[in-house]
């Protein structure tokens, strides 16, 4: 939307003055570029200084940057190029941009294969997950569970979806029935404090029981005092909303990484890659869409703490092992010594 917003006001200056309809663009766009820098992990400063300061990573596409710059285009969960929803001039131009690039990120290998997969096979395209800097990871040293197995939904809501359909209250729903030792813990984002208050509304009896435990809205990213204090929780949930938008099918969330990080279980419903990964590590189990599949994995958990607390260890092992920035980036180095 920004973004959008950006173009726009480019347009209308530009009949006046084509320079500074760009200009101003230009300056607009280097802010937004900048803000998008200073986001875990921030690759887009240190590592290019480093290794090769002649080229430029753009969290965007890349026909408003001069010809003489070596680009490698960071489209993260951006599903460019193979839209059906843009007109054939846009994905023309999209493809244009990708071929210039000298690399493209992206965040799970679903992403590369299905919309880049051209230039994957050109060895044009990498995979870094959101996985955080191994800086953040807290120590951890102890496993063992408590008389109640503390379940925690961390991050953002998905706008309306969130109240009105499947993901929050209706898994809410389903968990309020299960075992007497799973108590639900929410935080989420201070930017939806409206519908934050709605799901109170709706569940304030199971509120005052204990059942659900409303946290402290966080204020912007993951840092280390946050990761910290989500060591003492025993199961990271994932809710994504991948009946609404392809992307979440195959889109990396930033709570997988910070769960794993913090050494939780993790308890997810269909997506592609977060399965993949929690497969991978061994580190928690997938729930369907109907409330008794929902209950009897909750309870599942809670009735099996040996196998919890191996699944927790498995979590924090890959986390510090596997998915971490430390590791993913090697592959970035690599392709910026490479460029020419």
């Amino acid at each position: 939307e920004r973004k959008i917003v950006f173009k726009v006001i480019r347009e209308v200056l530009k009949c006046f003055s084509k320079n500074l309809g760009n200009k101003i663009y230009n300056k607009l766009t280097s802010h937004y570029r900048k803000k998008r820098e200073n986001v875990i992990p921030n690759y887009h400063l240190h590592l290019i200084s480093k290794i090769n300061p002649d080229v430029i990573i753009a969290p965007d596409l890349s026909h408003d940057l001069p010809e003489k710059y070596n680009i490698m285009n960071d489209l993260h969960e951006v599903m460019y190029y193979i839209n059906s929803e843009v007109d054939l001039e846009v994905k023309k131009a999209q493809e244009k941009d990708l071929e210039r690039a000298k690399g493209i990120i992206c965040v799970t290998p679903q992403i590369a294969h299905k919309f880049y997969n051209k230039f994957y096979e050109e060895g044009k395209v990498i995979v870094i997950p959101n996985a955080p800097l191994l800086s953040l990871c807290p120590k951890k040293t102890n496993f063992e569970g408590s008389d109640k197995v503390k379940f925690l939904v961390h991050g953002n809501l998905h706008g309306d979806l969130e109240v009105k359909e499947y993901l929050s209250v209706n898994f809410i729903k389903a968990f309020i029935k299960t075992n007497s030792k799973a108590i639900l813990y929410l935080r989420y984002m201070n930017n939806r404090s409206d519908q934050v208050k709605d799901i109170k509304k709706l569940f304030s009896e199971e509120t005052k029981a204990g059942k659900i435990v409303f946290l402290n809205p966080i204020h912007g990213g993951i840092t280390k005092e946050i990761q910290n204090t989500m060591k003492e929780f025993d199961v990271g949930i994932i809710i994504s909303p991948v009946n609404f938008s392809p992307m979440y099918k195959i889109a990396s969330p930033n709570r997988l990484g910070t769960y794993l990080h913090s050494g939780l279980a993790v308890l997810h419903n269909e997506s592609e890659f977060v399965k993949q990964t929690v497969q991978e590590a061994n580190a928690g189990i997938c729930f369907g869409e109907s409330e008794e599949d929902i209950i009897s994995k909750v309870n599942y958990l809670c009735e099996h703490p040996e196998e919890l607390k191996q699944m927790k260890i498995n979590a924090y092992k890959f986390a510090k092992e596997t998915f971490n920035y430390d590791n993913y980036g090697k592959s970035l180095i690599k392709m910026i010594e490479n460029i020419k």
